[in-house]
């Protein structure tokens, strides 16, 4: 994989952004023959302000991931990553194929409840801003979980589970996954972690090593973004309230009630099952 220069003159605009990196749509005829995207890492300083543990080797375990993706079988049909980005004589992000695809959308709106009083959901839309339906957000789950395992078993985790992350059609029959950095590959781990994952390391991946359970990770983290998605509330707003959660009623069926039960019960005998999985 190539190291390039990067030239702030190059930037075409932001894309978008988040908290451990922006995107900027980025233009070098001399190395692409089209528009591409650049993403470029936040300042340690700066994510520290929201994550203190943020590790201070970031830049460098972020490059020595992006250098093993293209060669990892279970990234082949995600988005293809293009170059490293050198700047101040760091690797301070990458270059990256511009999808078609998109991620789909939430906003929060005003609802009556049974008692009269108004409250605010999670509403999701898909990329042409159509609200998604219940099948739509089970077909959309189902691919997520699809490409969990693909990475599972290449000894790749997800742990961010955020619906940015996963790029979609309209019609939600094709995903690609984008956010290639902040993975766990092998021995290199997760630079921004998520609440989920904490609360998994903190009782799964802790004291004797014989003892840790890696396998688990993705599927209690992907659960807890499953009872978001479709109880239309954000992942933290689950994760806080799980000891006192009830599954939703589309979920309540065996063997779910045993999955919820081991999330809220999480230990290192946690087994690896998905909510999903009881739609066939």
């Amino acid at each position: 994989m190539r190291e390039i220069k990067i030239s702030p003159l190059n930037f075409k605009g932001k894309f978008s952004e988040g908290l451990e990196s922006v995107i900027y749509n980025y233009e070098d005829k001399e190395l692409y023959n089209k528009e591409v995207l650049y993403k470029r890492y936040r300042a340690v300083e700066y994510i520290r302000n929201f994550n203190p543990s943020l590790d201070s080797n970031m830049y460098n375990n972020k490059r020595d991931k992006i250098l093993m993706i293209p060669h990892l079988k279970c990234f082949f049909d995600e988005v293809k990553i293009l170059d490293i980005g050198i700047e101040y004589d760091k690797p301070l992000g990458y270059t990256l194929e511009k999808s078609h695809l998109k991620p789909i959308v939430s906003r929060y709106e005003t609802f009556t409840d049974d008692q009269g009083k108004e409250v605010q959901k999670l509403i999701y839309y898909t990329p042409n801003r159509v609200e998604m339906s219940l099948s739509d957000k089970i077909k959309y789950l189902k691919m997520i979980k699809e490409k969990v395992v693909k990475f599972n078993d290449g000894e790749v985790y997800v742990g961010d589970f955020n619906y940015e992350n996963f790029l979609v059609n309209n019609s939600l029959d094709t995903m690609k996954f984008c956010d290639l950095d902040n993975l766990k590959i092998w021995s290199h781990d997760f630079d921004n972690k998520t609440a989920s994952v904490k609360v998994y390391e903190d009782a799964c991946l802790k004291d004797d090593y014989r003892a840790k359970n890696i396998e688990g990770l993705d599927s209690f983290c992907l659960n807890i973004f499953t009872l978001a998605l479709l109880s239309n509330e954000p992942n933290f707003k689950i994760l806080r309230n799980l000891e006192n959660l009830e599954l939703p009623e589309i979920l309540n069926d065996y063997p779910n009630e045993d999955i919820l039960y081991d999330m809220k019960h999480l230990d290192k005998t946690y087994k690896p099952r998905f909510l999903i999985d009881i739609f066939k």
